[in-house]
């Protein structure tokens, strides 16, 4: 292994500069110019030599390590099949951000006993700053408390839009509904409509109101609206009621596009559109929100308006990495614009509407008639 003084020797320059740069400490390498910082690096990557950032962090008091909280994942089988992808890539998003502006990651599962509790055994850790996932109210009054004691907090797809305003990432949920929306139009829709839950959150009253005005602005009549029942704690849709709450919606409503609002509604309405004594219009198109990995085995892939929790992560940790370094955030809230994934279900006219080259890899070849499905 090279040492810092054979990397200095090569390009040139301190070790002092050398240390600057391989560790990224702000605000001094930002004064040193790109030209040297690359000379540093390709010295040190010829070299082989990798700056250790704990060791460093030991000498100058400089806080390396971020904490995040994750969401802890379902037991019940039913969400095993997009549960765990969401959280994971919103982790993978933090850490690849954090890595590349010289941080590390302190993960914490949110307990749901004692969220607040887990959050202040992460701080103890002495972390630099602090990534929330749709935290609770009672997270959110102890992330106020530690931002005004100086530690960076950033809330991603919060409950509530006060929640830790603005420090907060999320979908631009009107302009999902909209996407939605212009989707149904393309798709040569009529008669279309939507499936939500009783629930009223921010994201689901904002999805419906960009859905429904634009679909009365651009067709001149309201869409179809469907409420699927809850189980009686309120947290999941009951799917056995909903099944006959759909069959009603079908059978009277006759919808030729129907969009299910959120991750709950899509896997019910994929569910009941595998149901053997279900008779549905050939020529259906279905679109679901947070949809991207509904399919299995069993499953068909639902074409998708929702976000990428790849990008989500990444725009948390950059806020919190600005404010760590004393930077400026940018805009604030971050509100992600939505993107559209073709699934199975998706008309062969609307796949070039395909935004996210990135993902995919996660949807399955579009555009074959039901019968080869």
């Amino acid at each position: 292994m090279s040492t810092i003084r054979a990397v200095a020797k090569a390009a040139g320059v301190s070790k002092t500069t050398v240390s600057f740069v391989m560790n990224n400490a702000r605000p001094q390498v930002d004064r040193i110019p790109v030209e040297t910082r690359d000379r540093i690096k390709a010295c040190a990557a010829a070299l082989g030599y990798s700056s250790n950032p704990i060791a460093a962090s030991l000498r100058t008091g400089r806080r390396v390590w971020i904490g995040v909280m994750s969401e802890v994942l379902p037991e019940d089988s039913v969400s095993w099949a997009w549960a765990p992808f969401f959280e994971v890539s919103a982790l993978y998003g933090i850490q690849r951000k954090l890595a590349e502006n010289g941080y590390f990651t302190l993960l914490g599962l949110r307990s749901v006993e004692d969220e607040v509790h887990d959050m202040e055994i992460l701080v103890s850790a002495q972390v630099g700053g602090l990534i929330l996932r749709a935290a609770d109210e009672r997270a959110v009054e102890k992330a106020e408390e530690l931002r005004a004691s100086g530690v960076p907090v950033v809330n991603l797809f919060p409950r509530r839009p006060g929640d830790l305003y603005p420090h907060t990432v999320d979908l631009d949920n009107l302009a999902a509904g909209r996407l939605a929306a212009e989707l149904v139009i393309k798709c040569g829709s009529k008669n279309p409509a939507f499936i939500t839950v009783p629930r009223i959150s921010h994201a689901l009253r904002n999805r419906e109101e960009g859905f429904v005005t634009t679909i009365r602005e651009q067709l001149g009549t309201a869409p179809g609206k469907c409420e699927l029942a809850l189980k009686p704690n309120g947290g999941m849709v009951n799917g056995g009621l909903s099944h006959g709450q759909l069959s009603t919606l079908f059978r009277e409503g006759r919808p030729d596009v129907v969009v299910a609002l959120d991750a709950g509604t899509s896997m019910v309405l994929n569910s009941f559109l595998h149901d053997p004594s279900v008779v549905i219009p050939e020529n259906l198109a279905v679109i679901g929100f947070d949809a991207v990995v509904c399919g299995n085995s069993r499953y068909q892939r639902l074409s998708s308006v929702g976000v990428s929790w790849v990008r989500g992560g990444e725009a948390a940790a950059q806020i919190v990495v600005d404010q760590v370094e004393n930077r400026e955030a940018g805009p604030l809230p971050r509100l992600l614009p939505p993107v559209f994934v073709p699934g199975d279900s998706t008309p062969p006219h609307l796949c070039s509407e395909h935004a996210v080259e990135t993902l995919t890899h996660l949807t399955q070849p579009a555009g074959r008639s039901r019968a080869d499905r």
